[in-house]
C-alpha cells in the first residue's frame, strides 16, 4: 500500500502544475510598411524617378544627399537628380518613414561614360614617324571635346561621327618623341600620353656575329663600329621578315614591341632598381643565347633610349650558325692598316664559294656618285681557301659626269716598272694582291700581286678606284680620286673584328 500512495501522490503533483500553466500573451507585429514599386536609377543627365510604397499611416521621406531632392505625394515619394558630370557613380539613400517604421532605399546616378574604340582611358598611343591620321572611334553620354597638349600634333573631334582624330607632324629627329593630348567628356578630362617614332635607319656601324657555340647555348658577338647609343639584340630568319613589307616595317612593328616587353620584364624583375640601360649596352658586347639550332638568321640590333624608347637605328647581320666553312670564315668586318687611320672592310656573300661583295676599300663611301658604284666584288679561290683582290670592272652601276658623260667604276691598283714610271691595269681579272688565312681564321697576310712591265716584273703596291668613261677619241679612259688608295705590301696584316 505504501509504495501506490506515493504514485498517486505523484500524479496528484504533476495534475496540479498542469492546471496552473498560463496562456503565453506575446503576438508578433506586423509590419505595414513596404515598397510596391521603384524606379531610382538615374543617367548623368538627372531626371525624375518615384517609389511607390504601403502603408497604413501617412508617410515622409529624407535624403541623405542635396542632389537627390524628395517629395511625398500619399503614397508615392518622388525624387529628383541634378545633371552629373563626373565619371564616377554616386549614390543617395533615401530613408521613407510611416509611423514608427522606416526603410531605406537606394537612388543611384551613373557617371560619365567615355570610351575610344574599346581602349582604357590611360592607354598610351604609338604613332609611326610619318604624318598620318589616326582616328579612334568614341562612345559618350556627355559631351565631348578635345585639347593638344603639344606643338606638333593636331586632335579634332567629329560629334555627328562620334569619333577623335590625332594627326602628328613627321618626325624627322633620330629620337622618340612625347607629347599629349586632353579630352573631356563633360566636365571631366582625361590625359592620354603620345609616343611617336622616329623614321628607322639602317646602321652599317652595328654587325653582329657568332662567336662561340656550345652544347647547351650559343654566343653572338655585337660589333661596335661608330656609338649611336644603346641597343638590344636578337636574331629571326629571312623568312620572318619577309612577312613584313620592309625591314624597317619589320623592326617598328614585330622586333620593338617584342623588345620592350623584354626590356619592362626585365627592370620588373628586380623591382626597378635598375633602369633600362642596364640590359642593353652601347659597345662591343658578346651575347649568350639558348642553344640555337643550325642554320642562316639574322642578327638584328635595335637602339634604345635610356627610358626604353626606340632611337630609331637598326642593324641586320646575316649570322649562320653551324660549321664554318673555308668560305664562311671570310665574312664579316676586317680591319686594314692604311696610315694613322685603318680602313674598315666589310666582306658580305655574293656567290657561294666564288665571290664576294666588299665595300670599306680605300675609305671611300660604297654610295658616292650612284648606289653600290663602289661596292666592289672579290673573288674566292676554293683552292687555295684565299681571298683575291682582282681587276674589277663595275659596268652594272654608271652615273653622269657633266664633262665625261657616263661613268662607272674600275676596281685596279698601281705598280712602278723598272723605268719608275707608274701605271694602272686595267685588265679584268689581273691579280692585284691575295689575302692568306692565318690558322685560327684572326688575320690574314696580303701578297700583292705582280704584272710584266718594261720587260720586268712589277708589282702592284696599293689597290685603288678609277673612274671609267669613253673618251671622245672612242676609247676606254680613266681618272683616279688622289689620295685615296690602300696602301699593300708584302707580309702586310689585316685583321679580322
Amino acid at each position: 500500500m505504501k509504495k501506490l500512495v506515493y504514485i498517486f501522490a505523484a500524479i496528484v503533483a504533476v495534475a496540479a502544475i498542469a492546471s496552473c500553466k498560463k496562456e503565453n500573451p506575446y503576438q508578433p507585429r506586423v509590419k505595414t510598411l513596404s515598397v510596391v514599386s521603384s524606379d531610382l536609377t538615374f543617367s548623368n543627365a538627372g531626371g525624375t524617378g518615384t517609389v511607390v510604397v504601403e502603408a497604413e499611416g501617412s508617410v515622409s521621406a529624407t535624403s541623405e544627399k542635396p542632389w537627390a531632392q524628395v517629395s511625398v505625394s500619399g503614397k508615392t515619394i518622388t525624387v529628383t537628380c541634378d545633371p552629373w558630370d563626373q565619371f564616377e557613380t554616386r549614390n543617395a539613400k533615401i530613408t521613407i518613414t510611416s509611423g514608427d517604421e522606416s526603410l531605406d532605399i537606394t537612388a543611384i546616378q551613373q557617371g560619365v561614360v567615355f570610351y575610344m574604340d574599346g581602349a582604357s582611358i590611360t592607354d598610351e598611343f604609338v604613332m609611326s614617324s610619318k604624318p598620318e591620321a589616326y582616328t579612334y572611334y568614341f562612345t559618350s553620354n556627355a559631351e565631348v571635346s578635345a585639347d593638344s597638349n603639344t606643338e606638333w600634333l593636331t586632335v579634332t573631334y567629329d560629334d555627328e561621327a562620334e569619333s577623335i582624330t590625332i594627326t602628328p607632324e613627321e618626325n624627322t629627329e633620330m629620337k622618340t618623341r612625347h607629347g599629349s593630348f586632353t579630352l573631356y567628356a563633360g566636365a571631366e578630362g582625361k590625359t592620354y600620353h603620345v609616343v611617336q617614332y622616329p623614321a628607322f635607319q639602317q646602321t652599317e656601324d652595328w654587325v653582329m656575329s657568332l662567336e662561340a657555340r656550345g652544347e647547351s647555348e650559343t654566343k653572338l658577338k655585337t660589333t661596335v663600329k661608330a656609338s649611336h647609343g644603346y641597343y638590344y639584340p636578337d636574331y629571326t630568319t629571312s623568312a620572318v621578315i619577309n612577312r613584313y613589307a620592309s625591314v624597317p616595317a619589320f623592326i617598328e612593328e614585330a622586333m620593338v614591341p617584342s623588345m620592350r616587353a623584354e626590356l619592362d620584364e626585365a627592370v620588373a624583375s628586380y623591382g626597378g632598381r635598375y633602369g633600362y640601360t642596364a640590359f642593353m649596352s652601347n659597345k662591343t658586347t658578346t651575347w649568350t643565347f639558348d642553344l640555337i639550332p643550325d642554320g642562316d638568321y639574322v642578327g638584328i640590333m635595335v637602339g634604345f633610349d635610356a627610358d626604353g624608347y626606340p632611337t630609331g637605328w637598326y642593324s641586320t647581320s646575316e649570322v649562320f650558325i653551324g660549321e664554318v666553312t673555308p668560305y664562311m670564315k671570310w665574312l664579316g668586318t676586317w680591319s686594314v692598316p692604311h696610315g694613322d687611320k685603318n680602313e674598315t672592310w666589310i666582306i658580305e656573300k655574293k656567290e657561294e664559294d666564288k665571290t664576294y661583295w666588299v665595300t670599306g676599300i680605300c675609305n671611300v663611301d660604297p654610295d658616292s656618285y650612284a648606289t653600290g658604284a663602289f661596292k666592289a666584288e672579290v673573288k674566292f679561290d676554293a683552292e687555295t681557301e684565299e681571298l683575291v683582290i682582282a681587276v674589277w670592272d663595275n659596268t652594272d652601276i654608271t652615273w653622269t659626269d657633266s664633262s665625261r658623260g657616263t661613268m662607272h667604276t674600275m676596281l685596279s691598283g698601281q705598280y712602278t716598272n723598272v723605268s719608275g714610271k707608274t701605271y694602272y691595269n686595267s685588265g679584268v681579272g689581273t691579280v692585284v694582291a691575295r689575302c692568306t688565312l692565318s690558322q685560327d681564321g684572326g688575320s690574314a697576310e696580303i701578297t700583292p700581286g705582280t704584272v710584266t712591265s718594261g720587260g720586268a716584273p712589277a708589282t702592284f703596291h696599293n689597290i685603288k678606284w678609277y673612274g671609267r668613261y669613253v673618251s671622245s677619241s672612242g676609247s676606254w679612259s680613266g681618272v683616279s680620286w688622289t689620295g685615296v688608295e690602300t696602301p699593300i705590301s708584302a707580309g702586310m696584316t689585316i685583321t679580322k673584328e
